[in-house]
């Protein structure tokens, strides 16, 4: 084990430009898996918040479409009334 970290740490040595292009790459994938994720969280925003206005609009509609069946049963129990009279 100890030579195989002698070899690791002479190779370091031997190839200080392969190392930070290494470093850079690596640092390059990850802003690159950073972005997939920023872009993925935006999307999913997105359609989140698609669906919770389609939601608000169902359910206001729902209300309304309640209040007018309720207007309209009181105005045919009111005319029901007046033609009793």
């Amino acid at each position: 084990m100890a030579s195989a970290l002698d070899t690791n740490q002479a190779d370091v040595k031997q190839n200080p430009e392969e190392i930070q292009d290494l470093t850079a790459s690596i640092s390059v994938m990850l802003k690159n898996i950073q972005e997939s994720f920023n872009t993925m969280s935006e999307q999913l925003l997105e359609k989140n918040i698609l669906f919770l206005k389609s939601f608000h609009f169902e359910l206001l509609s729902n209300i309304y479409l309640s209040k007018l069946f309720w207007f309209a049963n009181r105005f045919w129990q009111y005319q029901l009334f007046l033609i009793s009279i």
